[in-house]
Formats: C-alpha cells, structure tokens, sequence
C-alpha cells in the first residue's frame, strides 16, 4: 500500500543570522541519496547540494548525522541547511524551501514470514506496532491520523531490527 507521494528537497533553517556565514549543510545515511564513502559524505543529493552551491559561489560544509539530531538542529541554530527533506505541510513554515531533489513514494514493508497484506491505512492501524524513525514525515503523517501503534526509533536501520 502507497501512503503518500512526497518531495525530497533542501530546506534552510528560518534562523538567519545578519552576519554571512558557511552554512553547515545536514543529512542522514540514506543510500543511495547520502551515505559516507571513504570517509567522505557522497550521493545523488550530496552532488546535487554541491552543485548549488558551486552555482551560487557559496561555502558550506556538509555533514551526515542521524535525522534526529540533524532536524533539531535546523530548527534551533542559524546558518544550517537540512537536506533530503520531506516537504509536508507540517514542516512547511518551519524552513525556507529550496526546490525538490526527488519524488517518491512511501509504502509499508514487512517480513515475508508474517503474510500481511496492507491495502489502507485502516489495516495499517490495525497491524500491530509499527516501527519508524522519529521525526520522519511519516511519523509525522500517521500520527496526525491518530495512529497509536507507532513505534518509534532513532534511524532507519533500528527500523528493520
């Protein structure tokens, strides 16, 4: 069952400071958008956001940590850039937006072993427990519906163990 088509963008945190500074750009391991690689952050949105910032001549230096951490940031300190971001209307008047990265859709996934078959989100309610990141527009989407089987982790990997 699709939930939702969302858009990954680039979102400013609404903090400026006066003074122009290097933005620390944010992102989490999510391959193949960002991920480390020899010891150096890369993927499809990294080279995107480097791409925009070759394109407007400015500085910034960017970082990978878990999304967590990353989405507090970018609604607490000033100069930081969040990136890949679902754009929901949750989190529209949080940041400024920089145009989509990519469209997806989100879809629920279970182990083979379990024969669930997921055809609305009135069957997803009724699950079980349901295992997603924090702070993820999913997380977010599903408990604005009044979903109370959510379990909630760190990352996206704790949501497969």
């Amino acid at each position: 069952m699709k939930l939702v088509r969302w858009l990954s963008c680039v979102c400013l945190a609404m903090l400026c400071s006066p003074a122009l500074a290097e933005l620390q750009l944010l992102t989490e391991d999510t391959p193949p958008m960002s991920f480390m690689r020899d010891g150096e952050v890369s993927g499809f949105s990294v080279e995107v956001v480097r791409a925009l910032l070759a394109r407007t001549g400015d500085s910034g230096k960017i970082e990978l940590m878990p999304w967590t951490r990353a989405f507090y940031l970018a609604q607490q300190q000033a100069d930081i850039a969040l990136f890949s971001t679902v754009r929901t209307p949750e989190r529209e008047g949080k940041f400024l937006w920089v145009g989509p990265i990519v469209v997806g859709t989100t879809s629920f996934y279970s182990l083979r072993s379990r024969n669930l078959v997921i055809d609305d989100l009135q069957q997803a309610a009724a699950s079980g427990p349901l295992a997603l990141p924090k702070q993820w527009y999913t997380f977010e989407t599903l408990s604005a519906r009044g979903f109370d089987n959510l379990y909630g982790v760190s990352t996206p990997k704790q949501m497969m163990t």
